[in-house]
């Protein structure tokens, strides 16, 4: 438990980077750099947990304030949107998931106010966001790509566009958000692993337990590790 926020171990892996500066490899390090430079700022892991409610309720607010609707139909769906239980346990904890919602509902809605009248500036940040969105998990991308239609109604509005240009809005989507995050982990990732030992160890591991018999190499476990403690981890 971290107070504000819960964190499992991998949170608690990408805060020891962010407090060292030494950016690995094995996940995308832009939420990293953030938090990163939240800790000189603030000098508290609790700070990005901050950012990430503060970018969430103002995406929620702005895509609220959009809808044709009386002021109190509006308060209430951003009260049951916020505060349904789902948005509750996902804002809680100091995960990229958290962080990449939130980023993505900031985004949706400059979004959404480009899309009623607002300026190309807002449409830019907008995009930005979601571009940046997009380099935060290593599977951004499904959550990216359907955004590039989106940005393309709103930058031609009441103009109606073909599959073409709709695939190619797409491709655009994911191209950016793809350099980005490679141009990121280029430039911030100190320390390079390899996933594949990672990948094959968890392989072992369901594969011990599908034949009742420790297949792992003695150099990747303690003396008392059997079959039974694999199987109660889910392996």
């Amino acid at each position: 438990m971290l107070y504000p926020g819960q964190y499992p171990f991998d949170s608690a892996y990408q805060l020891w980077q962010a407090r060292h500066g030494a950016f690995f490899n094995i996940t995308p390090v832009s939420m990293i750099g953030v938090w990163s430079l939240l800790l000189r700022a603030f000098d508290s892991p609790g700070s990005l947990l901050c950012l990430n409610l503060a970018l969430f309720w103002t995406g929620l607010g702005m895509c609220a304030d959009t809808l044709r609707a009386p002021a109190w139909l509006k308060v209430s769906g951003l009260v049951l949107a916020g505060l349904n239980p789902l948005a509750l346990v996902q804002m809680a904890h100091l995960l990229s998931d958290a962080h990449m919602t939130a980023v993505m509902f900031l985004g949706m809605g400059l979004m959404a106010r480009a899309m009623n009248g607002g300026s190309r500036l807002t449409l830019v940040a907008a995009c930005l966001l979601f571009v940046y969105a997009g380099t935060i998990r290593q599977n951004a991308l499904v959550a990216v790509i359907p955004l590039g239609p989106l940005a393309l109604i709103a930058v031609r509005p009441g103009k109606p566009f073909g599959m073409k240009l709709g695939i190619v809005s797409t491709m655009v989507a994911g191209l950016l958000a793809l350099v980005a995050g490679t141009a990121l982990d280029r430039l911030l990732a100190t320390e390079r692993r390899e996933v594949w030992p990672m990948l094959a160890l968890w392989d072992l591991a369901a594969i011990s337990v599908a034949t009742d018999q420790l297949q792992l190499p003695p150099f990747t476990h303690g003396a008392g590790l059997d079959v039974n403690e694999l199987r109660e981890t889910g392996a």
